[in-house]
């Protein structure tokens, strides 16, 4: 009898013990999980194999995820990334306040059902991240509720381990993709046999505006960038630079060469999906630059002066949870 009541005693420390440690081992979310290990490995494979392991189950019951959309087209593509792969790490429905937008104006967005009178927004808990650039733990754990997230989301790490269905719903409109092939057939012909890089020029509104952060790389950056990739992508690879900016005239007087075109003024969603088509990217300043150069898949040359240093803007941008860490920074 007494060794029985010890085995007993012995079973249910066990279990009081073993049971609590294991649930707190599954309830890490995917996002956490980047935060802990250090996110060493960004491959499709791991992604894939984390998104199916750890997706934590919070609710037996139907929960949205929803998103305030601020900000043109690069913006948007971020606060919407942010919202997917927060919402499949927690097992949230995500939703679309608005009917349209810059994003479902360009891509055929899918997984996002719209909001209809059966969906309520009024009762909804609301959720701002604290910095716009750097990844917000606190909204790897939202309540049991629905939520409406508020800001402007700008870090890889939230949609990480979504990168693959990110990538279908980053799918352009059927017009947009058929003028776009057609653009880069015409390229093509003209500058047979070569390796098309895509390079986004930020000017406008980015230019004149360094105290506060937003800055426009110098013909510098562009130039060294050139050549790190020509180095990257090896001397015996013809390459094309082609060019997309809102400042073209700039780029005509800074940046011509016997290996770069210039492309003409176009909609913001054409010149995206045109260098979404090129198989490497360099980039400047800014959300459309960037998705620029998340598009092609291939290697990026990003502009490391961005935010300028020492201002607000950078402040709130963390460099490692802005740029993925296989990208390449370059200053001027």
């Amino acid at each position: 009898m007494k060794f029985f009541q010890k085995s007993t005693i012995a079973l249910a420390l066990f279990i009081a013990i073993t049971v609590p440690l294991a649930f707190y081992q599954v309830r890490f979310s995917p996002l956490e999980k980047l935060h802990i290990d250090g996110a060493t490995n960004h491959s499709a494979a791991a992604n894939r194999q984390a998104t199916n392991s750890s997706k934590p189950t919070y609710h037996s019951y139907p929960v949205f995820l929803s998103v305030a959309f601020r900000g043109r087209l690069g913006n948007q593509m971020f606060e919407y990334a942010a919202m997917l792969g927060l919402a499949r790490q927690q097992g949230r429905i995500p939703v679309l306040q608005a009917k349209t937008s810059l994003l479902q104006q360009a891509f055929n967005i899918n997984k996002a059902r719209p909001l209809n009178s059966s969906i309520r927004l009024d009762g909804w808990q609301s959720f701002t991240e604290a910095h716009y650039g750097i990844c917000d733990r606190k909204l790897s754990r939202l309540p049991p509720l629905n939520v409406t997230l508020h800001g402007f989301l700008q870090s890889w790490k939230y949609f990480a381990t979504e990168e693959e269905e990110l990538r279908q719903e980053f799918t352009f409109k059927k017009h947009v993709s058929a003028r776009a092939d057609k653009l880069i057939k015409e390229i093509q012909q003209n500058f047979p046999n070569r390796s098309l890089v895509g390079v986004h020029v930020r000017r406008g509104d980015f230019v004149g505006q360094s105290n506060a952060g937003y800055i426009s790389p110098e013909a510098t950056y562009y130039f060294k960038a050139f050549d790190r990739m020509r180095a990257e992508l090896g001397r015996a690879t013809p390459v094309l630079f082609v060019v997309a900016s809102n400042g073209r005239d700039w780029c005509v007087a800074n940046l011509n060469g016997s290996d770069v075109h210039i492309l003409e003024n176009e909609k913001a969603e054409l010149h995206l999906a045109l260098l979404a088509r090129t198989s490497n990217a360099v980039i400047s300043s800014g959300t459309y630059s960037w998705w620029a150069g998340w598009l092609t898949k291939g290697k990026v040359i990003y502009y490391s002066g961005f935010p300028k240093p020492g201002t607000s803007l950078r402040y709130h941008l963390k460099p490692e949870d802005y740029y993925p860490p296989h990208w390449i920074g370059i200053g001027d």
